[in-house]
This record gives structure tokens, C-alpha cells and sequence, in this order.
């Protein structure tokens, strides 16, 4: 998420919904633009099947997985779970979040 471009969003929501923007519509519509900077669920059919680590959805299951050439198949990057042969069959996906800055 982009920190200046959001924190000029809300100045400008703030000075366009008055004093009382920080528990009115002003600081609500700053919380709606950040809001819209979070990446979006997308078909599977649209990852990268070019190694990049993913985070995939299936069955209201979030893992995080890539893209396996040669087995074409999606395969777990690391589970608990013992009876898991770490075959995973996604139906959504979304990029992983950037690593901290600190």
C-alpha cells in the first residue's frame, strides 16, 4: 500500500468533509480508498504459472502456493497438515503482500 497516496486521500477527504471529518464521512472515505488498494480475488486462470509464490483460495481456504512446470499442478509452499500431499487445486488467487520495509 502506497502510504503517501493514502495519506494525501485522506487530507483531501478530510478538508472536504470539514472539522469533524476524522469520525464523519471524510475519515470513512479514506478507510474506502485503502480499502480499495487491497488486491482483489482473481480467477485462477489468471496467476503466473512462472514460479511466483501466490496466496490461493479454495473452499474458504486461504494457502500459499506456486505453480509446479513439468506436474503442472499447484503445490502447497509448506502444511501442517500430515495427510496432505501437498497438491492444491485453487480456484482464486491474489498476490502475496510486500514484505515490511523495517
Amino acid at each position: 500500500m502506497n502510504k503517501e497516496l493514502l495519506a494525501t486521500e485522506m487530507k483531501k477527504a478530510y478538508k472536504e468533509a470539514g472539522p469533524n471529518a476524522y469520525f464523519g464521512n471524510g475519515f470513512y472515505a479514506g478507510v474506502e480508498f485503502a480499502e480499495s488498494l487491497q488486491p482483489a480475488w482473481q480467477p485462477i486462470e489468471t496467476a503466473p504459472k512462472d514460479g511466483t509464490v501466490i496466496l490461493g483460495y479454495c473452499r474458504g481456504i486461504q494457502k500459499v502456493v506456486n505453480w509446479i512446470k513439468g506436474f503442472d499442478k499447484w503445490t502447497l509452499i509448506f502444511s501442517f497438515d500430515p495427510n496432505n500431499d501437498g497438491w492444491y487445486e485453487p480456484t482464486h488467487w491474489q498476490p502475496l503482500p510486500e514484505n515490511p520495509k523495517e
